[in-house]
């Protein structure tokens, strides 16, 4: 008899689908974002750290995907915040023709990991209990 693999055994499609996740969490956040920057006239200040915010909880509703699917915390976590953020930068050279400064995308990538691995541990200890 053969068995099948429940949804969440398998860690591997998990980051695939928390990266996914964080992307369209992504896109949905910064269209809510630029309509509100639009409808009340914000400063273009405000945008870098709401940005930095949107990709850290979209890294933390990915993480928790992935985390949830059976990856491990710490390096479903870090995947799925590195990955984001390649995926972001990939999607900015597509769109700019160019891609950012390195010490950006260094910057990006360091945030990413950051925030994925400490997503990926907290959740993973929060759902053993």
């Amino acid at each position: 008899m053969t068995m099948v693999k429940k949804q969440t055994d398998r860690p591997l499609l998990g980051i695939i689908e928390g990266v996914a996740l964080a992307a369209v969490a992504s896109v949905i956040a910064i269209l809510l974002f630029a309509l509100i920057v639009k409808t009340f006239g914000l400063s273009d200040a405000v945008i870098p750290p709401v940005n930095q915010v949107i990709k850290v909880l979209s890294i933390l509703l990915g993480s928790w995907r992935a985390v949830k699917s059976g990856a491990r915390g710490l390096i479903g976590g870090l995947a799925v915040g590195i990955a984001y953020i390649l995926l972001g930068a990939g999607i900015y050279m597509m769109l700019e023709g160019a891609m950012s400064p390195i010490g950006v995308l260094l910057a990006d990538l360091a945030l990413g990991a950051a925030a994925g691995a400490v997503s990926g541990i907290l959740i993973a200890n929060l759902m053993k209990k």
